[in-house]
């Protein structure tokens, strides 16, 4: 497995672990409740996982967990590696048979992100926190390599890198952003500080259905990107997930006389797409 660092970083930890990403504002026991809740969400039958892979597949979605993330593609940790602004790079590499525990992020089918990176997730054995640190490279046999980066080489594997994060063809992208919201309808309001930090981390796509069969009150779906819309406008829908979250408006109100479309149809949930850029 391999990892790529786009800097010569002291420590490698866990997104958790990482002071830097935190708002000093946000409540930490308000995010560890909206994180419990959606780990919790994610192990109900429709998505299926465990409570390890469920927070795997939030950390890629945006929140933070203390796992760190690994790829099986060389490619991919080098395109990591070349968005570098310092010019260093560094890649580790951990034999995917380890005493740690070993995440295959690519299995589940919501896992689109993850499948695109060909993501692993290396849960690090109790005591050890650093990738970098001694205990870490003799237990888990690490090997880090550093080496310049030049623009010509963030140029050489842009067109990688952004497939890799794109938003906009990825039918998941739009989950956790709706369930944030549900979350909201259900326990209240999240406070301004902790909305805001969201808003700047998470995908703001919608949640695309393609309606494959009906029968009766039953429904199924696909699940499409947002490029499956005429228009979405990323820049409004921010405003109004920023005031269903925090603000004075319930997203419910949106989904009051709405209906399922026809066998055939491709339409969003009406609480992550608001055509036209109407900001009621």
């Amino acid at each position: 497995m391999f990892r790529g660092e786009c800097g010569d970083f002291p420590e490698t930890v866990g997104a958790a672990r990482r002071p830097s990403i935190y708002d000093p504002a946000v409540s930490a026991n308000e995010l560890l409740r909206l994180t419990k809740a959606l780990i919790w969400r994610l192990q109900q039958p429709d998505f299926g996982l465990d409570a390890v892979s469920a927070a795997a597949l939030l950390q890629h979605y945006g929140l933070p967990t203390t796992m760190i993330d690994f790829t099986g593609n060389l490619t991919c940790a080098f395109a990591f590696a070349a968005q570098s602004s310092s010019g260093v790079a560094r890649v580790a590499i951990v034999p995917h048979r380890s005493p740690a525990r070993v995440l295959d992020l690519t299995k589940h089918e919501w896992a689109e992100r993850p499948r695109r990176q060909a993501a692993f997730g290396l849960v690090m054995p109790p005591g050890i926190a650093d990738l970098k640190s001694d205990s870490a490279r003799r237990s888990l046999n690490t090997s880090w390599y550093q080496f310049p980066v030049l623009p010509s080489d963030s140029e050489f594997v842009k067109e990688t890198f952004q497939e890799m994060v794109s938003t906009h063809d990825d039918p998941s992208a739009g989950f956790l952003r709706l369930f944030i919201t549900e979350y909201v309808e259900g326990r209240g309001k999240l406070s301004p500080a902790l909305t805001e930090w969201l808003l700047s981390r998470i995908p703001i796509a919608p949640t695309c259905y393609f309606i494959r069969a009906s029968q009766g009150n039953e429904v199924g779906v696909n699940y499409r990107g947002s490029d499956a819309l005429d228009g979405f406008e990323q820049d409004v829908e921010t405003w109004h997930s920023r005031d269903y979250w925090s603000g004075e408006r319930s997203s419910w109100d949106r989904m009051s006389g709405w209906r399922w479309p026809e066998i055939g149809a491709i339409v969003a949930d009406p609480r992550t797409n608001h055509p036209g850029g109407s900001r009621e």
